[in-house]
């Protein structure tokens, strides 16, 4: 009897931790919304966003939104590349849903067509140019049958990252108890970094302060090229691969009438210009070829090249980073196309209403670096 009570009174005191360390914690991450789950999604407000700290959901989030709520009639899908289209760019006469973010491997861009429960009209896609390099030929051809489920919460994980972010003065809990922050997740209540209600997603840190991102001036992207890594890899031959995957999205899309246009998205002219010199990367010069080739079989499938946007007056300090466009990148590139393809065109708001709102970002001198 004496030995079960020193246990129960050792398994107390050691569990002593875990209750006023974990309940906290616990507490902290359900008000922010970082205890999401499928049951929780719903359409956001105008001037909500939604940005998890702590867990990766983008893509169950943007298959369920665009199946549940959204079925919009244009869709944007790929990486986080394309997620700088925003609705007010877009014909008010077709509905406009930006699943940006969901795409991480060049099937699953079918893989999530297949996954719909409806068929927009037209889809708008970005095809990374790294997606080419041969060092992804195992990451391409790994398919994650589980991307588009939602992952299991590891609340070990998250306490502890919530612990460290409060050590290191990150969470501001003025922020995150104000009763008129309506955001969902921590790093929207404190940072508002996250998607909007039309998909597309705010940066809402470096919006406020530029010079705290880690490639200000594009110093992390340089790096990356000289080092020849994570998505910078050197390579002279791309790989023809790929094809296969995107002849096969293009053909599903055929099927199911809608419409395609994939854009090779922009590099920050001072970037694509230190790739261009290093004279490592010519596989992107043989892309558009390939892909071309591949899209010219299909009806109502475009794809257009703007690699390059140097001749478009595109600023440097309208990139997020040296390969994340703004809004601004964005429209200048959907304005070009409006007035190439009179198929395309009228989903989009015509090329005067685009001037106008470029104009209105520009007033607000929102410039992500000094360049």
């Amino acid at each position: 009897m004496q030995g079960l009570k020193k246990f129960l009174c050792q398994a107390f005191l050691f569990s002593l931790p875990a209750v006023f360390v974990g309940l906290p914690c616990a507490f902290v991450l359900y008000y922010a919304g970082e205890y999401y789950s499928e049951e929780d999604f719903l359409p956001l407000e105008d001037d909500q966003l939604s940005g998890l700290a702590y867990s990766n959901i983008d893509a169950v989030y943007k298959l369920d939104m665009a199946n549940r709520f959204m079925q919009p009639d244009v869709l944007a899908l790929g990486s986080s590349r394309i997620m700088q289209v925003k609705e007010n760019v877009i014909n008010n006469r077709f509905s406009f849903y930006n699943a940006g973010g969901a795409i991480m491997n060049i099937y699953q861009y079918k893989m999530f067509m297949d996954r719909l429960h409806f068929s927009p009209k037209l889809v708008i896609i970005n095809i990374d140019q790294w997606l080419f390099n041969p060092y992804y030929a195992d990451q391409r051809t790994t398919l994650d049958k589980k991307c588009y489920q939602f992952p299991r919460r590891n609340f070990t994980f998250q306490c502890l990252s919530l612990i460290t972010d409060t050590y290191k003065g990150k969470i501001d809990f003025v922020k995150l108890f104000d009763t008129d922050n309506n955001d969902i997740g921590l790093s929207a209540k404190i940072n508002r970094n996250g998607f909007s209600h039309d998909g597309s997603y705010y940066y809402g840190q470096l919006r406020a302060n530029p010079s705290s991102s880690d490639d200000y001036n594009f110093v992390d992207t340089f790096r990356r090229i000289e080092e020849g890594n994570r998505n910078f890899q050197y390579c002279s031959a791309a790989d023809t691969t790929i094809i296969e995957a995107m002849d096969s999205f293009l053909t599903d899309c055929v099927r199911r009438k809608v419409a395609v246009l994939a854009i090779l998205p922009p590099f920050a002219p001072i970037v694509y210009k230190k790739m261009e010199e290093s004279g490592k990367y010519h596989y992107m010069n043989q892309i558009i070829a390939l892909l071309s080739a591949c899209f010219e079989k299909y009806p109502h499938c475009f794809i257009y090249d703007y690699t390059d946007v140097a001749s478009m007056n595109a600023q440097n300090y309208d990139f997020i980073d040296g390969f994340h466009g703004s809004e601004i990148i964005y429209n200048i590139i959907l304005k070009d196309i409006v007035g190439k393809n009179k198929e395309l065109e009228k989903y989009f708001a015509s090329t005067n209403a685009i001037d106008s709102i470029n104009s209105q970002y520009n007033s607000k001198h929102i410039r992500f670096h000094n360049q």
